[in-house]
C-alpha cells in the first residue's frame, strides 16, 4: 500500500474526501495481483465458491471491473 500511495494521503482519506485514486493503483494492483492472487488462482481462490471452477469451464459470463490489468479474467478464460 505504501507503494501505490508514496506522496498522497491514505487511499481510504482520499476515498472519504472524492479525491482521486493515485495515478500508480491499478499498476501496483496489477503487479501484486500477478504475484499472490494469479499464483494461487486455481489452487486456492476458486475452491472458495464451490462449483465455481466447473461453471467457468463451461462458459459462464463474467464482469470485471476495474480489477487491474484483466490477467485474471484472461487466465480464467483458457480454463
Amino acid at each position: 500500500m505504501a507503494r501505490i500511495c508514496a506522496g498522497r494521503p491514505v487511499l481510504s482519506d482520499s476515498a472519504r474526501e472524492f479525491s482521486h485514486v493515485p495515478k500508480r493503483f491499478h499498476a501496483v494492483m496489477a503487479e501484486d495481483s500477478g504475484q499472490s492472487v494469479l499464483s494461487s488462482l486455481e489452487s486456492h481462490v476458486l475452491p472458495l465458491i464451490p462449483g465455481l471452477a466447473d461453471r467457468i469451464a463451461t462458459g459462464i459470463r463474467v464482469l470485471d471491473v476495474g480489477c487491474g490489468s484483466g490477467r485474471i479474467m484472461n487466465r480464467l478464460a483458457d480454463q
